[in-house]
């Protein structure tokens, strides 16, 4: 909340003041007593998602033993039979049945039976009469309004405040994973900053990294600033959920309380807090930071990365492909996936005549796994790289550690910016792209490596022998994708005391320092359905039976994965499409398993960009 809204004042004149936390925060550590809560996970719990329906929270683990906790509603049934007023249950979890056992009807059969189905299904339905009202109109409030608060003025500069896209209003900004998860557009981690148009900060004399006072007529933060051509000229942003005085290690004293700057004021017809309210004064300090930030370049340079097509141009890829070679079709040998010009015959063909194809002949029976990402569905929210640091026990490194370049993570959402009407400020086009170890055929990492640690699977897998890997890192150097990543130090033991180090998925190997590591295609995963479908009679995989992390936490489903050489399946589909490319593949001819499809646009695209 902001600190104009005075409820720490209020908070601290209440006589005796009782805080259920699963977790330390500013609030709890008002409180006179503290009662650590168990976490959703680990409690019993129910709602009213709609009438008729009660949806079930069920624990999915045992409450972990090195914390002495309870749920609150077991402390207050405990309470309440202290003073004498017995509610028939000992338990928060026999309360919740009872309930359920008055509102269970005979028709619904044995009860015993139906609660064990609500469990299993997570929810239970009642027949609920329908109640007959007629609809009144009630007179228009004349207090209420809906126009926009005024704005607390003192400044030349309006403050956009907003929610942060990594941990909300800063109720999880207390994870390191979500701290070190790059923001979607500015590529900066663990640290607030403040997002200014570049003909605002040149106006200013404000270069990136320059630390600035930001003032309101509420109060004031100091925090750098990083340019950013879609913001407007008038306006600056900055996010909120950052600096926290108690609520964790990960969080404390990382970045700014934007909230800081704001007045106490609320939108009338919903009550919520206003964040656009004020404008603020942007001054520099004189002094500089370096960015904890991953970009490498905003700019594409005229080079094929994140290419777009226009909404015209779509359905003409046959008459006139975007790279010039005009009609496509399909290599022998590769698993049919790797497209080359019809026109000019063998010799003139990409790849040239005699260059490695890959180790796929068309009688292969193995699958060859690939992956397909359609950028115009992917919106850089970032979660397929929080899924593949749980899902692969990828590891936090800190901000220092960032800022010398030691990210560990496997996915990489690369952000660029191209200019739309460079006449118009603020009218940029975003390209998002997810970038992963593309498992090339022609794998430049593989024949370098001195002591064969990475290798190329059977599958098409582009392997890694983590035990084998001496660390010299030429792989990486030979990377043209970049997407290798090494250990510098052991950082699973230094950042993860017990009992966090249960969370590590077991079929993964936790890597140790001098090692390297990559996108495996989780491989765990494809072994686990291989093996299933082997029990289950050696029965074929189905096509999309394989879900890799990041495939299974899109919520904008861009990405698919599967059997290429299955040509009915959906990643098969994908890579066939006219807005199907392979990055860098036809400059350095990697040969790679992951297909990207191209963002489809409104406005002219750039010649330069295909």
């Amino acid at each position: 909340m902001p600190e104009a809204s005075g409820f720490a004042e209020a908070f601290s004149q209440a006589a005796f003041k009782v805080s259920f936390a699963s977790a330390m925060d500013e609030t709890a550590a008002l409180a006179d007593l503290i009662l650590p809560d168990r976490h959703f996970f680990e409690a019993w719990g129910d709602s009213m998602p709609r009438r008729g329906v009660m949806a079930l929270q069920q624990p999915v683990m045992q409450p972990v033993p090195h914390f002495d906790s309870k749920q609150a509603g077991d402390v207050l049934l405990a309470a309440s039979t202290h003073l004498g007023n017995d509610l028939g249950a000992a338990t928060f979890y026999e309360f919740m049945r009872n309930g359920h056992m008055e509102m269970h009807d005979a028709s619904m059969g044995d009860f015993e039976t139906a609660w064990h189905q609500a469990l299993r299904d997570g929810a239970v339905e009642h027949d609920m009469a329908m109640v007959d009202s007629p609809p009144r109109l009630q007179s228009p409030d004349a207090a209420l309004s809906f126009d926009a608060p005024a704005l607390d003025l003192g400044g030349d500069l309006t403050l956009l405040v907003h929610p942060s896209p990594r941990f909300g209003g800063g109720e999880f900004a207390n994870s390191p994973w979500l701290q070190e998860l790059p923001d979607p557009v500015s590529k900066i981690t663990w640290h607030s900053w403040l997002e200014m148009n570049e003909n605002t900060a040149e106006q200013r004399g404000i270069r990136v990294g320059d630390i600035v006072t930001v003032t309101s007529p509420h109060g004031s933060v100091d925090v750098p600033v990083w340019i950013y051509p879609g913001i407007r000229e008038d306006a600056v942003a900055l996010a909120m959920g950052g600096g926290h005085t108690n609520f964790g290690r990960w969080a404390d004293g990382s970045g700014v309380n934007a909230l800081a700057l704001l007045p106490s004021e609320s939108e009338q017809p919903s009550g919520a807090m206003v964040t656009v309210a004020t404008t603020v004064t942007v001054t520099p300090t004189g002094e500089r930071r370096r960015l904890a930030t991953i970009e490498g370049s905003s700019d594409q340079h005229d080079r094929p990365i994140a290419p777009a097509v226009t909404l015209a141009d779509l359905g003409h890829a046959e008459e006139e492909h975007d790279d010039g070679h005009g009609e496509l079709q399909e290599l022998q040998g590769v698993g049919g996936f790797v497209p080359v010009p019809a026109e000019g015959g063998a010799a003139t063909a990409f790849p040239l005549e005699g260059s490695r194809h890959g180790p796929y002949a068309e009688s292969h029976e193995l699958p060859r796994w690939a992956m397909a990402i359609d950028l115009d569905k992917c919106t850089g929210c970032s979660a397929c790289v929080t899924a593949c640091q749980a899902e692969n026990n990828v590891p936090w490194v800190g901000e220092e550690q960032v800022m010398m370049g030691r990210d560990m993570n496997w996915v990489r959402i690369e952000r660029y910016i191209e200019h739309v009407d460079a006449t118009q400020a603020g009218h940029v086009d975003v390209r998002m792209l997810p970038m992963i170890c593309q498992h090339c055929s022609n794998a430049p990492c593989e024949p370098v490596c001195p002591v064969f640690a990475t290798y190329h699977t059977p599958e098409g897998v582009n392997a890694q022998i983590y035990n084998r890997c001496v660390g010299t890192r030429y792989c990486a150097n030979n990377c043209p994708y970049k997407v290798r990543v090494f250990n510098w130090y052991r950082y699973m033991d230094e950042n993860v005391p017990e009992p966090m180090n249960w969370q590590w998925n077991p079929d993964v190997t936790v890597r140790t320092n001098g090692i390297m590591e990559k996108c495996s295609f989780c491989m765990q995963r494809i072994r686990d359905v291989e093996n299933r479908a082997a029990l289950e009679g050696d029965r074929g995989i189905r096509d999309g039976e394989i879900v890799p992390a990041c495939e299974q936490s899109c919520p904008a489903e861009a990405i698919v994965f599967g059997n290429i050489r299955d040509s009915g399946s959906a990643v098969a589909l994908a890579s066939h499409d006219e807005r199907a490319y392979r990055v860098l593949d036809e400059l350095v001819n990697t040969q790679p398993a992951v297909s990207y499809l191209k963002k489809v646009t409104f406005h002219e695209v750039d010649s330069g960009e295909h």
